[in-house]
């Protein structure tokens, strides 16, 4: 009572303060009134009207007010009174006038269980006095309820329906409460029950309530039925064409069946698989939903037969079993992470120490790897550091193996060998400038800045690499079409250049000469930019979006422009994400690509011009980075593969053809895929440092040393050890392993920052980063 008494305080304050506000704008009457009586020139406004009640007649819902005229009319005759109310549940507020010898007035039409409220307001010719207000509760509604009543065949598997009856008034809404004897069956809370066998020889009973807005929810409980009798229907058949089969780890067995002859007259409602006890582990018992007939993973123990059941179950109860008998492996070789001694420098001799393997004894190999890539003859348990090895991971596997034991394989801690005298790790690529980052975290830019895509304050067009001013800490930098971002070691985005869609999330779409914060976020990982939007991948796997969303770009359902950073809706693990003019492409922790936006052409995978949310795309093996072209895409797999769909009208799928692909296809010629850029040409970077294009090629920026499209992978010229790539419409970046910055393509407004302006038809080192 007293929480309700303050809710009506609360809300005849705010009808006060609207009264008053109302009353201020004199009505056309009054403006009459006021125009035929003038006010004396010391004439106020009047009191408050006294005596103001307001009584109630439930059945009839009316609501009558009354009132007295003030005590001082201000010397100025009263010329009427306004009446504002709000009742909960009915009108909304509003207002009418009343002559001055009116001292009542009654209000229908009240709906059950409202709170009727009603101010009076005396004017006179000077204008409107205080008000004063009165209040009443309407009686809460009662429901006209009828029995329910059961219709259905009261057997075990056969359908009942609970029909309500006559309830009023309509429109109201039905719950429903299905009872075994005098005890609610749980769950059984909708229209319709199947009696289960355990309901067998019981009655069953139905309880429905309705509730309706202003009314008392009413609930009516059905008759008993007579005992529910034995089912017409029969249990389904065994499961047919039991299969299982043993993983690499001879562990885990996967079973496939075929469903039942039979289902007995009464559908499959899910199956049952039972691994009997071992000595070591006890039973377990697995649900599988009905319609699933593929494996189910079964964790066994070592050097144990099994025989391993599978029954059906329907309405009427549990079919008979099919059962397949397996056996597994005699044991589980056990085996410490090895340990790499020595120094990760070039020319230095790395030692691998495997520690202890059991049971005794244990053959051991080993296979040293790069970036988790294997090092080809790297298989002794010794290795010399090569000059390929600059700013990459060493690790190395040990495999053990004993006859009659699964092989097994553990790999160390990777150790990373320093990059030498190169100090640039990252570079992007913009429609006509360029950007790096170095070891010591600061950010380099070059080429055009005519709307300060350089963010070094001008707008004046550098031919080499100027420091960006107010970032520290980058290590990471993304570019679009005349604007730039920048990652931070502690998780910020910072953004320059154009702004007019939003691109830079700093909750405006003016345009930014030197960085500002992108709002909102902390903890990012990787940025990407798009033509005049951009996403950024957070620490927990979410992904953020903002800018331009012409299309679906941003991939949160609409087309609506963001300002500032929104989370893309249905991804939550992603470990990549890669944007360019109007799709975007995401990777999750277990390998699976989604892309959204918009590509008449066959960009998103699937046949489908356009999307405005995630959606996976088919075809492909588990994935662990992509990227998004001009009009195509690249997806590069876990064994290195890398695959192509989209547009193609360049040779930019490198297939060998010109023709668009509306689903994935396997790039021939490429192994050992790590890294891949795209626009409307396409470079990849493999694991022993080469990097391949394909596409167009008009001004150079395949770095073959011609100007000639290629519809297949050609490899770049010069260094032999790149470790990523950039690229934009018409120019190219690359990093390599010793740190240097190489660039090759269109130079015309610098953006290649070797101080020329002259186009370069294969790579030449970006001076001045350091």
């Amino acid at each position: 009572m007293t929480r309700r008494f303050a809710r009506l305080s609360s809300l005849l304050a705010a009808i006060v303060a609207a009264v008053l506000l109302v009353a201020a704008v004199p009505s056309a009457a009054q403006a009459a009134a006021v125009a035929r009586v003038p006010a004396s020139a010391t004439a106020t406004i009047p009191g408050p009207a006294t005596s103001v009640a307001a009584t109630k007649d439930d059945a009839a819902r009316t609501a009558t007010v009354t009132w007295k005229p003030p005590t001082s009319d201000g010397g100025s005759p009263i010329t009427g009174y306004r009446l504002v109310r709000l009742s909960t549940g009915g009108p909304s507020i509003g207002s009418t006038t009343v002559g001055p010898g009116i001292r009542s007035r009654t209000f229908t039409n009240l709906a059950p269980g409202s709170v009727f409220i009603v101010a009076v307001i005396p004017l006179n010719a000077v204008g409107s006095g205080p008000a004063r207000t009165a209040s009443v509760t309407m009686a809460t509604g009662t429901l006209t309820a009828a029995t329910p009543t059961i219709m259905g065949d009261v057997r075990v598997a056969s359908t009942l329906t609970a029909e309500p009856g006559a309830w009023g008034p309509q429109p109201l809404t039905y719950a429903y409460q299905w009872f075994r004897g005098s005890s609610a069956i749980t769950g059984a809370d909708s229209r319709t029950y199947v009696p289960k066998p355990e309901d067998l020889g019981k009655t069953l009973k139905v309880q429905v309530t309705g509730s309706k807005a202003g009314y008392a929810s009413t609930s009516r409980t059905s008759a008993a039925t007579a005992p529910v009798a034995a089912s017409v229907y029969s249990v389904p058949g065994a499961p047919r064409n039991l299969q299982a089969v043993l993983d690499d780890s001879g562990r885990v067995a996967r079973l496939y069946w075929s469903a039942p002859a039979s289902d007995g007259g009464s559908p499959v409602t899910e199956y049952r698989i039972t691994r009997p006890a071992d000595g070591i582990e006890p039973a377990v018992t697995y649900v599988i939903p009905a319609g699933v007939t593929w494996w189910r993973d079964i964790t066994l123990s070592y050097g144990k037969t099994y025989d391993l059941s599978i029954v059906a179950v329907n309405a009427v109860g549990v079919g008979p079993a099919a059962t397949v008998q397996v056996t597994t492996p005699l044991g589980l070789l056990h085996g410490e992470t090895p340990v790499i001694v020595g120094e990760p420098a070039v020319g230095s001799t790395l030692t691998a120490t495997p520690g202890a393997w059991w049971p005794a004894p244990v053959t051991l190999s080993y296979q040293w790897n790069r970036n988790g890539v294997p090092i080809a003859g790297a298989t002794g348990s010794s290795y010399t550091v090569v000059a390929d090895d600059a700013g990459r991971a060493i690790s190395v596997t040990a495999t053990g193996e004993k006859p009659g034991y699964p092989t097994k394989s553990v790999t160390s801690e990777p150790l990373t060998v320093p990059m030498g005298e190169g100090t640039v790790v990252a570079v992007a690529a913009g429609s006509d400038h360029s950007l790096a980052v170095t070891a010591d975290g600061r950010v380099f830019a070059w080429g055009s800045n005519r709307v300060g895509q350089l963010g070094d304050g001008t707008t004046v067009e550098r031919r080499s690499p100027v420091v960006v001013p107010g970032i520290t800490g980058a290590v990471a930098v993304a570019a679009g079409q005349s604007y730039s971002l920048a990652l931070t070691e502690d998780g910020r985005i910072y953004g320059w250049g154009a702004n007019l869609k939003g691109q830079l999330g700093d909750g405006t779409t003016t345009g930014r000469l030197s960085p500002v914060l992108v709002a909102g976020i902390t903890d990012a990982v990787a940025v990407t930019a798009g033509l005049e939007h951009s996403l950024a991948l957070s620490a927990d796997g979410r992904i953020y979006a903002w800018g331009d969303n012409v299309e679906g770009a941003l991939g949160d359902g609409t087309d609506t422009n963001r300002p500032t950073p929104v989370v893309v809706p249905g991804i939550t693990d992603a470990i990549s994400v890669s944007t360019n003019y109007s799709h975007t492409v995401a990777v999750t922790e277990d390998g699976r690509l989604y892309n959204w936006g918009y590509f008449p052409d066959g960009g998103l995978g699937d046949g489908n011009p356009g999307r405005y949310s995630p959606a996976q795309v088919s075809g492909l093996p588990s994935i662990v980075s992509a990227t998004a072209g001009g009009s195509h895409t690249l997806a590069i797999a876990a064994d290195g593969r890398v695959y192509s769909w989209g547009g193609n009208m360049d040779g930019q799928l490198g297939l060998g053809n010109r023709t668009d692909r509306s689903t994935p296809a396997l790039i021939p010629g490429i192994t050992g895929g790590v890294s891949s850029a795209a626009a409307f040409h396409s470079l990849v970077v493999t694991a022993d440092g080469r990097a391949y294009g394909f596409g167009r090629n008009s001004r150079g920026q395949l770095g073959d040393g011609t100007t000639l499209g290629k519809g297949s992978p050609v490899q770049v010229l010069g260094a032999t050890n790149f470790v990523a790539v950039a690229v934009s419409g018409e120019h190219s970046l690359g990093v390599t392993a010793d740190g240097r910055a190489y660039a090759w393509g269109v130079n015309e407004v610098g953006q290649l920052g070797d101080g020329t302006t002259v186009d370069r038809r294969s790579p030449v080192v970006v001076p001045g980063l350091d």
